[in-house]
């Protein structure tokens, strides 16, 4: 179903139906799909076709770490450490705290590194923790 969302979503393969992809993301993320879950956490963090609710979003990406965590698959999808980090710098729906945000990031660092030659988009997700660990040392 996540990937009824993308193609119809963004339009990949399909006309363009922002609500149906919506729907599919939704209903993927109501199954219990990981990658359906960040999306939506997404859409509420940047109000991309629901209105913008950053604290909503945080609290959809900390489910998601909670959920891998408890399943000791956490490694699996070193993304949603990104966005914790991220949150935690920023103070996105969540008050800023450098530590957290340090913890979050250098965990992202450490899986995007042992996977870094797996997919290419790691690589690149790499180098958006380092900048991010760059700012917390400057704060």
């Amino acid at each position: 179903m996540c990937n009824l969302g993308y193609c119809y979503y963004y339009g990949r393969g399909v006309e363009v139906d922002k609500q149906k992809g919506f729907d599919y993301f939704m209903d993927s993320a109501d199954a219990g799909c990981i990658e359906g879950n960040m999306k939506i956490a997404d859409f509420y963090r940047y109000g991309d076709f629901v209105d913008k609710d950053e604290e909503k979003a945080f609290d959809l990406y900390y489910r998601i770490y909670k959920f891998l965590f408890d399943k000791n698959i956490e490694d699996e999808y070193p993304e949603v450490f990104l966005r914790l980090g991220e949150c935690f710098l920023k103070g996105i729906g969540v008050d800023k705290n450098i530590d957290s945000a340090e913890f979050y990031l250098e965990d992202a660092k450490e899986i995007y590194e042992d996977k870094v030659n797996v997919y290419f988009y790691y690589q690149k997700q790499l180098d958006k923790v380092n900048q991010l660990l760059a700012e917390c040392k400057k704060v």
